[in-house]
């Protein structure tokens, strides 16, 4: 389905909750495994941020910034995120911008966690009454180093099917059936048949898709931390509370608490 999505307008900037909205849409696509969120792929809506192409979904990422609504660790020195777009200091964001990030955030996150079951029956039933098998994509690199490879910028060692799709000047295309970890390609462009490529690369969601204890016990923490650690102002000391959470930033380390648990990561 697509649909029209009205611009904003003005600045990003002009939206006050803008940070926790920006926070809600990570944490939803980091539960869901929603990556490839570039900003190319997100536009600034007048109610907020909008996906408007998400073909890699239900991907099973570890740390937020696989989304790539965060700047990737691994891209340097290039910053091709969403939070890129709408505030220049992304790795540093100063500390307003950041506690309303956390709080939209945690809010997400935890309503997803709480629904867990039910977000897994809706998805399963409907692949389950689809008549043909619901492909998903699945992202082996992002979109640009393919792109900077076709513009003659990269000399990225590439594996042979992907190869044999950008010497026909496409980017590589992979999917994946939902529930089946095997990845597939089409070896033309005219053909229908898929090819499954070899090896088998891990990495997509099978039943249960959602996991509570999983998304709280272990996403969670190392998501809030990661976060605190790579993305609020790096001269920012002191504590604030979001949903239940105490988050301290101190001379040598980073501390999460609440009510049961403490998680701490060091500078």
């Amino acid at each position: 389905m697509v649909r029209a999505v009205e611009s904003a307008g003005g600045s990003a900037s002009d939206t006050p909750d803008l940070m926790f909205q920006f926070g809600a849409l990570l944490a939803y696509s980091f539960a869901l495994g929603i990556q490839d969120l570039h900003k190319e792929n997100v536009v600034l809506a007048a109610h907020g941020p909008q996906p408007i192409d998400a073909e890699v979904v239900l991907s099973q990422i570890r740390l937020p910034d696989e989304t790539q609504l965060l700047k990737r660790r691994s891209e340097n020195p290039d910053d091709t995120s969403f939070l890129q777009s709408i505030r220049k200091n992304s790795n540093d964001l100063l500390i307003d911008d950041f506690t309303q990030l956390i709080d939209g955030f945690l809010q997400m996150f935890l309503w997803v966690a709480r629904h867990a079951d039910e977000i897994s029956d809706i998805i399963e039933t409907t692949v389950k009454n689809e008549v043909t098998p619901v492909k998903v994509r699945a992202l082996l690199r992002s979109t640009k180093i393919y792109r900077d490879h076709l513009n003659f910028a990269s000399k990225f060692e590439f594996l042979p099917e992907e190869k044999l799709q950008l010497e026909r000047g496409d980017i590589p295309y992979f999917f994946r059936h939902f529930d089946d970890p095997a990845i597939y390609y089409m070896t033309s462009r005219t053909t229908s048949q898929a090819v499954k490529l070899h090896p088998t690369i891990p990495g997509l969601k099978t039943t249960p898709i959602l996991k509570i204890e999983k998304l709280i016990n272990e996403l969670l923490p190392q998501s809030l931390l990661y976060l605190l650690k790579h993305h609020a102002d790096r001269t920012w000391r002191g504590q604030f509370e979001s949903n239940g959470f105490r988050f301290s930033s101190l001379e040598s380390d980073f501390l999460i608490e609440n009510d049961a648990h403490s998680y701490q990561a060091t500078r």
